[in-house]
């Protein structure tokens, strides 16, 4: 403890002195350009105080022959400056296999002669000279200019004799080659190699790691191109359930098993049993694989039930090709059929033929993104509906209506600040028909967690339809947050008026609330709270949402 006592009585006495002592920088010639740019050199950085720091600081920047020494006087540090001439590269003399001069004017510093070999090399390997190789023989200073005599070795053009894909057991070779930039055959060229495994990594049923691996072979015309692997193969399971409270409180919510890539080959697999409503009810079934008919793209196969108990029940069929057009730029083709039995508010049953189209710009995540980010869809279909025979009758006494529906959703994410992102979603729906009402099958059903949270689902029926949502979300974890939100909604609607004629009518109404957003590797957890525009504060609609993958 004694000496413990002493080294803190001397640490009391001696750090001021320390602290006191001044660094000064005395130059003896350079610019005030770099006269400031080593005076905030060193504010930023104050272990640069020292020779031989900023002898090696000046050296990267140009001057090879400064000279600096130090010495204390009167307590102060002081730093004497000699910058000397600042060197430039003048050229770059080639010699060998190709001969050139390239004149350059660049700094002497070892970061812009890396950029400027760089560049070389990388010309000559887009070419498919892969195994290029270009060495410095001399150094000529001629005043403050440095010509570098290099030597160039191009090699032969390499071509690939394979590109393999490592770590791959379900998923056939010839599958993954369709996502390749570069073929067997092709010129080895690293900037679609580059492109190729970018192209996996953003594959969702495979996961790469480790760059792509070039093995020559003798001779080194040819070489393999590999590329390691994994599958990912996954059951999920996904559900969430919602309180609705009131004198006869219920519970809803859905429930989707889906095995991804479980059979290998991309393949997806769901079936989806939602309820939504005490008398409302919906099942769905998706397969998907990938399908390369307009380049990069999938096909999904969907068959749908709704059962929504005294209004309708619908079976449908539907058929979607979803292809990539450019980077953020996705298209999809749609067809469909199905068929609707009558309800309490449908007089005939009828058949709903459907041929669409869409796009989709941008891209969007949930993870933590200082960069904004920016989704845009829109999609048209064409609808044709065609009544069916009532009763006895051979004919039906209705005429076919002919729909057109429009769907535009465009989101943002933007970093508000700190570790806060603000997301804002407008999301428009609208449908052109001769039939004044249209039947409620047929309308846009809205409400719940898919669109104006705090409302039951599927409570409210438009034929326009403008929903607002802003969610500020507060993040703890990148992929965690904490999120109030607001959502507004403007409709429009066909009802009787006063004089026993349907007339159009409009309405807003708005919901709130606030939830988290939990997730890991294989789980997420969702649980939210909100409320209608007439909600009682004491009865909010629980949510919670739990997802698994195995």
């Amino acid at each position: 403890m004694q000496v413990f006592k002493y080294i803190v009585l001397l640490l009391a006495f001696v750090l001021p002195v320390f602290l006191k002592a001044d660094t000064e920088l005395h130059f003896r010639d350079g610019s005030p350009e770099w006269h400031n740019f080593l005076h905030r050199k060193i504010d930023s950085m104050p272990s640069l105080k020292n020779a031989d720091s900023l002898h090696q600081v000046l050296i990267n920047h140009g001057f090879p022959n400064c000279d600096i020494t130090s010495g204390i006087i009167e307590g102060s540090t002081i730093i004497d400056i000699e910058f000397g001439t600042e060197f430039y590269i003048g050229s770059l003399i080639i010699e060998g296999d190709l001969e050139d001069t390239i004149v350059c004017n660049k700094q002497f510093i070892e970061s812009e002669y890396e950029i400027l070999i760089d560049s070389i090399l990388q010309s000559f390997k887009d070419q498919g000279f892969y195994f290029v190789n270009l060495l410095a023989q001399s150094y000529q200073a001629d005043n403050n200019r440095v010509n570098i005599l290099l030597y160039l070795q191009t090699g032969p053009i390499v071509e690939v004799s394979s590109a393999e894909s490592a770590g791959i057991k379900k998923t056939e070779p010839k599958l993954l080659r369709c996502y390749l930039e570069i073929q067997d055959g092709d010129s080895l060229n690293s900037e679609r190699i580059a492109e190729s495994w970018e192209r996996l990594k953003s594959i969702d049923f495979v996961s790469s790691t480790d760059p792509p691996e070039i093995i020559p072979e003798p001779g080194y015309n040819k070489a393999r191109v590999r590329f390691s692997l994994s599958e990912m193969k996954t059951i999920n399971i996904e559900g969430a359930g919602a309180y609705i409270p009131g004198d006869n409180g219920d519970l809803v919510g859905y429930l989707n098993f889906g095995a991804h890539n479980y059979f290998g080959g991309g393949r997806i697999l769901s079936l989806l049993i939602d309820k939504r409503e005490k008398n409302r009810s919906a099942r769905q079934l998706l397969y998907s694989q990938p399908l390369f008919l307009l380049g990069y793209g999938r096909a999904e196969f969907m068959l749908s039930t709704r059962d929504y108990r005294n209004q309708f029940y619908e079976f449908s069929l539907n058929g979607t090709y979803n292809f990539e057009i450019g980077r953020n730029l996705k298209a999809r083709f749609n067809l469909g059929w199905k068929d609707l039995e009558p309800g309490a508010d449908i007089f005939q049953a009828y058949d709903v033929y459907i041929a669409g189209f869409g796009i989709d710009m941008g891209k969007m995540d949930k993870k933590f993104n200082h960069d904004p980010q920016f989704l845009f869809g829109w999609e048209i279909g064409y609808y044709s509906r065609h009544y069916k025979a009532d009763g006895d009758d051979s004919v039906s006494t209705r005429s076919d209506i002919y729909d057109t529906r429009n769907k535009i959703i465009a989101q943002t994410t933007l970093n508000l600040f700190a570790f806060t992102l603000l997301h804002l979603k407008i999301n428009f729906l609208d449908v052109s028909s001769s039939e004044k009402p249209l039947p409620i099958s047929e309308r846009f059903l809205f409400g719940g967690l898919s669109g104006l949270r705090g409302y039951r689902n599927d409570q409210f029926s438009a034929r326009r339809l403008l929903i607002f949502e802003l969610e500020p979300r507060l993040y703890f974890s990148p992929d965690n947050y904490f999120y109030p939100f607001a959502d507004a909604a403007y409709y429009e609607y066909y009802n009787l008026n006063e004089s026993g004629n349907f007339g159009k009518f409009d309405d807003f109404i708005f919901g709130y609330g606030f939830g988290f957003n939990l997730n890991s590797e294989s789980h997420s957890l969702k649980i939210s709270l909100s409320w209608g525009e007439d909600t009682p504060f004491d009865q909010p609609r629980l949510n919670v949402g739990l997802s698994n993958n195995f």
